[in-house]
């Protein structure tokens, strides 16, 4: 066997084997991406966390989009209305609120979070 045949013959296994390495760690590295997908922050979430860091221009951005989208839970809602309140618009969050139940009649912890923003607002008449 000559030198060069000797060298092919031995980097084949060595080929198959960077190979096998390079698909693994393509498929390690496509896992951590769609993983760290799923941990990236949205919607509601989102909101929040501008909300609670008083980014009060983010927190507009993020609930255009999700006003655009729908209330699709009590958590959108609550969300909304904190910003709603933060900015000092009661009535604004009142009706997201009322809105909501009226579609959501049995969801409880909206009907909760309805009377306390009915407390909250003095709007004792109002309160359920």
């Amino acid at each position: 066997m000559s030198p060069v045949n000797h060298a092919s013959a031995t980097s084949s296994p060595l080929r198959r084997a960077l190979r096998r390495h390079q698909r693994g760690a393509f498929v390690i590295a496509g896992t951590a991406v769609v993983a760290a997908a799923t941990l990236v922050p949205r919607g509601d979430e989102l909101l929040l966390i501008h909300v609670r860091n008083r980014d009060i221009e983010r927190a507009r951005d993020v609930l255009g989009w999700a006003t655009r989208r729908g209330a699709s839970s009590a958590a959108s809602v609550v969300a909304h209305g904190e910003l709603y309140l933060l900015e000092g618009h009661v009535d604004e969050a009142l009706q997201e609120m009322e809105a909501y139940v009226a579609a959501h009649a049995d969801d409880v912890a909206a009907w909760r979070r309805l009377a306390a923003l009915y407390a909250n607002a003095q709007r004792l008449h109002d309160q359920i």
